[in-house]
């Protein structure tokens, strides 16, 4: 492998990030690594860069990564390579930046992706060892990084992607090593079930024409290839493997130049280009328009240009449009309580209109004295939820509460008593 090829191995997405701008109004940034090959410290060569949807408002330095860092984004933060074998977090503006928020990493990392859940990762160094080659997650608390998720992969796993379902992973084309594999686009489930190690075929034939597999990006039912060399394909998910691959943008100085980092959202595929162009281009998921390959201008055209990461952060959580309730009337709160009586508190398998289990739980205030029971909650043989008094007066707090259901907040209910 070349060094300038070597040099590129680093490089995984672009990411799209939604923010709320001043007026209120969600509207998309676009976060992308800009890389100095100028610098003589490739661990501080780079930094995240940052623009509106509309091409507006750049804002570069928000926090410091390393050269050719690998970039992914949530709602409220980006995820970034701090060195080579860690992950930083920041906010989205880059503050609060954490520079060990992923440590213990015995590789190199390659790619990053981020979901409601987990932080996934690739990593491996060398293409002639089996060493610490891998699929890796943790959750979104951070920590240090543990068993690979999926330890022996077909090859040498490099950009990765997530959907709601599967992981997507580019794997380094791996001529004149010992490791049995070859490029191609993996996939496995979100748990690393079911891994298919030949998803998708090089376009055209392993290293056609000189490209190689590069940067990846998922929108729907599409999956987005870009290659070393310029071109993107797209293939079309839900058929037998390996999938068909279709040509999306050719080629042409005017129009992609490397696309080293991809991210798309509901309407485009977002890419960014080296120089001479230095910018970040876009392109309609459905082919309708010719790309835009310099919508935003970023970098100077030589040693500082995007050379890195870009991603895409799921839409805001849709505002819930039906509150949670007790079904069927199913809580049957007392009006008043009294010492040394018995109410009930629910019916028999008491849920919220939208499925959800309610608990009943009770809290006391007053002179406490640790030998007297003051009250209990229990179920009876119908399996409706009680309430025992006994004979000290007190202060009870009783609450009824269901877990949320997706974006819905939790039913809750408080009611206050004196005995």
């Amino acid at each position: 492998m070349s060094k300038r090829l070597a040099r590129l191995t680093s490089v995984v997405g672009l990411a799209l990030t939604m923010v709320l701008a001043t007026s209120g109004v969600a509207q998309a940034s676009v976060f992308w690594v800009l890389s100095d090959a100028s610098a003589g410290d490739p661990a501080t060569a780079g930094s995240v860069s940052s623009a509106t949807s509309a091409g507006g408002s750049i804002r570069n330095n928000l926090t410091t990564v390393t050269d050719e860092s690998p970039l992914a984004v949530d709602r409220e933060h980006m995820y970034y390579r701090s060195s080579d074998t860690s992950i930083g977090r920041a906010d989205l503006d880059g503050a609060n930046a954490d520079n060990n928020f992923i440590t213990g990493m015995t590789n190199k990392v390659r790619g990053i992706a981020v979901n409601d859940s987990h932080v996934y990762w690739t990593q491996y160094v060398d293409l002639s060892t089996e060493t610490d080659r891998g699929v890796f997650r943790l959750g979104l608390a951070g920590g240090v990084a543990g068993a690979a998720l999926i330890s022996d992969p077909y090859s040498a796993p490099s950009r990765i992607a997530v959907d709601g379902t599967y992981i997507y992973w580019v794997n380094e084309p791996l001529s004149n090593t010992g490791i049995d594999g070859r490029e191609s686009v993996s996939r496995a489930r979100l748990d690393g079930s079911d891994k298919i190690d030949i998803y998708v075929d090089p376009w055209g034939g392993a290293g056609q024409g000189g490209q190689t597999m590069y940067s990846i990006a998922v929108a729907g039912n599409r999956l987005f290839i870009g290659y070393f060399g310029g071109n993107i394909t797209v293939s079309t998910m839900g058929g037998p493997a390996p999938l068909a691959s279709a040509n999306f943008a050719t080629l042409e100085a005017s129009q992609v130049v490397n696309a080293l980092g991809m991210g798309a959202d509901s309407t485009y595929l977002y890419y960014s280009n080296e120089s001479p162009l230095s910018s970040i281009g876009r392109a309609r998921l459905d082919g309708s328009a010719p790309p835009e390959p310099s919508f935003i201008p970023t970098g100077n055209g030589s040693n500082i240009r995007p050379w890195g990461g870009v991603a895409v952060e799921p839409p805001p959580l849709p505002v819930p449009t039906t509150a949670q309730t007790p079904a069927n009337d199913c809580v049957t709160a007392p009006k008043k309580i009294s010492t040394n009586r018995t109410y009930r508190l629910m019916k028999a398998k008491c849920q919220t209109n939208l499925g959800k289990s309610i608990k009943a739980t009770g809290s006391y205030r007053g002179t406490i004295r640790g030998d007297v029971a003051y009250f209990r909650i229990y179920k009876n043989r119908k399996g409706e939820t009680m309430l025992k008094m006994y004979g000290t007066p007190i202060k009870l707090r009783l609450k009824w509460a269901s877990a949320a259901s997706g974006s819905t907040p939790g039913c809750r209910k408080i009611k206050n008593y004196r005995t």
